[in-house]
């Protein structure tokens, strides 16, 4: 059984190795839609896999890093891509989440986005 949280930021950033007449290339940003996905059986105690409380809790931490930041500037960010995002993200949230399955981050307005489930075997 998998649960999910959204939640939204909006950030600027540039990206390394293009021209500065390129538009990746130049300081620009976007708005971002992140969903975590959490895996598990319901506990008996309470027929919840977590508490949805918790982890909004927990996404508000990280949504407090990137909103109306430069990401550039977020250690660990230096070159924020949508993969880079979704790696930051699973770094935080699988130290609260041992069951974290995947982190989608997406950029709706563009249809653009990124799933991880986690690290690659060889990566």
């Amino acid at each position: 059984m998998l649960i999910y949280r959204d939640f939204t930021f909006d950030a600027a950033h540039v990206l390394d190795g293009y021209a500065e007449d390129h538009p990746y290339g130049r300081i620009h940003g976007h708005s971002f839609r992140a969903r975590v996905w959490i895996e598990g059986e319901p506990l008996k105690k309470n027929n919840m896999i977590t508490d949805l409380g918790y982890v909004s809790e927990q996404c508000g931490e990280i949504k407090n890093l990137l909103d109306h930041h430069t990401l550039n500037n977020v250690k660990g960010l230096e070159n924020p891509t949508l993969e880079g995002l979704c790696i930051f993200i699973w770094g935080k949230l699988i130290l609260k989440f041992s069951n974290l399955k995947k982190i989608e981050v997406h950029r709706d307005q563009s249809g653009e986005g990124c799933i991880y489930d986690g690290p690659l075997e060889n990566g």
